[in-house]
């Protein structure tokens, strides 16, 4: 959740400063409202600092680390309870003994144990950390509990990760490693124990990490981290299909060397085990694939799919996908008023957090963001909050060609790149010679690269081609558009840096302007933009899942018709009841994509 920087945070930023040679007092200048209770532990630490410390001879310290494993082997493999009468403490106090001297010999002192349980994975003191957990489980004889354990560090990698995330900081891979470790370590416990309970919460614990992992954090995993990041999925994974289901397949690493695609789509059987998925073609293994029991043919699921190097598709997970709800990934963008602990306002919205929300410490007011928001009851809450750093086009047209595994897709005419981190929303039909879609993109290095592209339920002409960017200038008769050339309709001139949308067709290699609208300039003041479907119209007033908005004779509405279960973009002004008075709104769809079941309220 977005919050200030916590005292954890602090310390272990002062705790690395002191190290590197840092006075306490100058520690302590930077954070006065911290500054009682930095002082005692800051000045414990300096003192740790300056004293000498005494090298163990190589072959003493090899002897003490051989002694206390072969200690530990040795305890394991008799795994019986002590003789009645036997001091328990008297041959377990050695062993705890040795390791915390191997400790103190090898970190420079118990104060930085101490201080490395706070350690991020991006601080020197993680690798302390991290000793100092496998020091503790050295002495602990009990599987059940050293799976208990083992599954706690589990949870502290990913509350490490999380807190990477809400610091704007790139997921490293050292803290990929050790969530893999820890998962790997547990699974080989609980697989040879009868402990129910132990198997459904590894069991969970692995289906979270698991949707974290994808969701959440594969647009924040570091570059050099890609393949530790790929080992920790398939780790995950592969811990669910052992402890949940008994499967003794794997995947592997190399199976997600391509990355990882979520498509939200029909599922056509097309061959034994391939099927086409929202016009991919991706092969389900009854063995590999967590949640394909019983999966039908004309079944709607939200598909995890991983490819290879070779460009093969594999589904890791699927879930169905109800048609009677609003799609997920409802949207609200605008300016940063401000961010509370609570939630965030943005452009007079209030959009509340939940326990899980994502999002950069670093947002502050006045700057522009994009909040995913989802249903929580009967309200909506923020899932993730990013900010906006590029100018992104919206650009709706036919595709044409095939899907194939090059990642270049013709779309009214403009050639575009689909990572394989892309989300694919093809609930209204799958991509095909001739679909309509629309496809979020940004100009990079000359390439037009998707954040996302979404199957319309459209019968709009082939040529016909709608946008929405920003207007940047006019050169040789051409309006660019958030980097797009479109030939100038017979409009007038928009100011730059004025949010346009604009009516176009396709003539040859041209993208010919026929008619344009100015949703914003640069001086009318902030609007807000929400997205998603509609889930019931009341006269003038529209219901989605971000807001309720109100569209008078004096908003522009383009697109068609609005109808229950169309998608819409709708951009405005909020109003202190929370309602959006719509300025303009775009119709995505000529047919309902969710059942209007929904407006009668049915679940």
């Amino acid at each position: 959740m977005l919050r200030i920087r916590g005292f954890n945070t602090i310390l272990d930023e002062c705790l690395a400063a002191v190290f590197r040679g840092e006075s306490v007092a100058a520690c302590l200048a930077r954070y006065p409202k911290h500054a009682n209770r930095l002082r005692p532990l800051l000045t414990l630490a300096e003192k740790v600092n300056k004293t000498p410390q005494v090298a163990a001879r190589p072959l003493a310290e090899q002897t003490a680390w051989n002694r206390v494993r072969q200690r530990a082997g040795d305890l394991r493999s008799r795994r019986r309870r002590p003789r009645a009468g036997m001091n328990y403490g008297a041959w377990l106090r050695p062993v705890a003994l040795a390791a915390a001297l191997v400790m103190a010999i090898t970190t420079g002192g118990g104060v930085t144990a101490l201080a490395s349980q706070n350690a991020l994975p991006d601080s020197p003191l993680y690798r302390v950390k991290l000793a100092t957990e496998d020091a503790r489980l050295w002495i602990v004889f009990d599987d059940a509990r050293e799976a208990e354990i083992l599954m706690d560090q589990s949870d502290e990698r990913s509350s490490e990760i999380r807190e990477l995330v809400n610091g704007g900081k790139p997921i490293s891979g050292n803290v990929l490693a050790a969530l893999k470790n820890r998962n790997g370590r547990a699974a080989d416990i609980v697989i040879g124990l009868d402990d129910p309970e132990l198997r459904q919460r590894l069991t969970n614990q692995s289906a979270d990490q698991a949707s974290s992992l994808i969701e959440d954090y594969r647009f924040h995993i570091a570059d050099s981290a890609k393949p530790r990041y790929y080992e920790a999925v398939a780790s995950v994974h592969n811990t669910r299909l052992l402890v949940e289901g008994g499967f003794v397949a794997t995947i592997r690493p190399e199976d997600l060397a391509g990355g990882i695609q979520v498509i939200d789509g029909l599922a056509a059987a097309i061959g034994d085990g391939i099927w086409n998925v929202g016009g991919f073609e991706v092969r389900i293994d009854d063995q590999r694939t967590i949640g394909s029991e019983g999966l039908k043919d004309g079944d709607t699921a939200r598909f995890i799919v991983g490819r290879s190097s070779t460009g093969r598709r594999l589904a890791l997970s699927l879930s169905p996908l109800r048609v009677d709800r609003p799609s997920e990934g409802s949207v609200v963008k605008g300016e940063v008023d401000e961010v509370t602990d609570d939630g965030i306002w943005i452009a007079g919205q209030f959009i509340p957090f939940d326990t899980n929300t994502l999002g950069s410490l670093d947002i502050k007011r006045g700057q522009e963001v994009e909040v995913e928001v989802s249903s929580q009851g009967s309200t909506v809450a923020a899932t993730s909050v990013s900010l906006v750093d590029k100018a992104i086009l919206k650009f709706e047209g036919t595709f044409e060609g095939e899907v194939g595994n090059s990642g270049k897709w013709e779309i009214g005419g403009q050639t575009f790149t689909i990572p394989q981190n892309a989300r694919i929303d093809s609930t209204a039909g799958p991509v095909d010679d001739g679909s309509r879609l629309v496809v979020a993109a940004s100009s990079a290095g000359g390439d037009w690269i998707a954040d996302s592209v979404t199957v319309l339920a459209s019968d709009a002409s082939e040529d016909s081609i709608h946008i929405i960017g920003v207007f940047e200038r006019t050169k040789n008769d051409l309006w660019l558009i958030s980097g797009l050339e479109v030939v100038a309709p017979e409009a007038p001139e928009p100011d730059a840096g004025s949010l346009v949308a604009i009516e176009a067709r396709l003539d040859g290699q041209e993208t010919v302007g026929l008619s344009a609208i100015a949703i914003k300039t640069p001086d009318e003041g902030r609007l807000i933009e929400i997205s998603g479907a509609i889930q019931s119209i009341d006269g003038s007033l529209w219901t989605l899942e971000p807001a309720p908005v109100r569209v008078t004779s004096t908003a522009e509405v383009s697109g068609g018709d609005p109808l229950v279960g169309a998608r819409v973009l709708v951009w405005g002004r909020s109003e202190p009841d929370g309602t959006l008075v719509a300025t303009y709104a775009r119709v995505l769809d000529q047919l309902p994509v969710i059942n209007s079941a929904l407006d009668e309220g049915n679940e």
